[in-house]
C-alpha cells in the first residue's frame, strides 16, 4: 500500500470538480487492486458523475462493476460527491 495510491482517492477531483469519498475498508480494498484498474474506475467513477448536473443524481446505492471488480457507491448531491461505500477484488470473490 502506497501513500501516493492513497492519495490518487483522497483528493481526487473529477474534471467537473466533483469529488471523491472513500469509507476506510473501501480504501483497503482499492488500494490491493493494480494501477491501471484503480485509474479505470476512478475514470469511469468521474465520467458517470460529469454525466449529468448534481440536482439530477438519482439518491440510491449504484454499482460499477469493471472485470471481476465491483464498486459499490453512491452520488451525494448535497456534498457534490462520489461516495464509495465498498469495494469487492477478484481475491476477496476468489475467498
Amino acid at each position: 500500500m502506497d501513500t501516493q495510491d492513497a492519495t490518487r482517492w483522497v483528493w481526487a477531483r473529477s474534471p467537473g470538480g466533483v469529488r471523491l469519498e472513500v469509507a476506510p475498508s473501501a480504501m483497503v480494498s482499492l488500494l490491493v487492486l493494480d494501477d491501471e484498474t484503480q485509474q479505470r474506475l476512478q475514470h469511469m467513477l468521474f465520467e458517470i458523475a460529469d454525466a449529468s448536473e448534481p440536482h439530477s443524481w438519482p439518491w440510491v446505492p449504484l454499482l460499477l462493476t469493471l472485470g471481476r471488480t465491483t464498486v459499490r457507491y453512491s452520488l451525494d448531491a448535497h456534498k457534490v460527491a462520489i461516495v464509495i461505500d465498498h469495494v469487492v477484488t477478484p481475491e476477496e470473490r476468489a475467498g
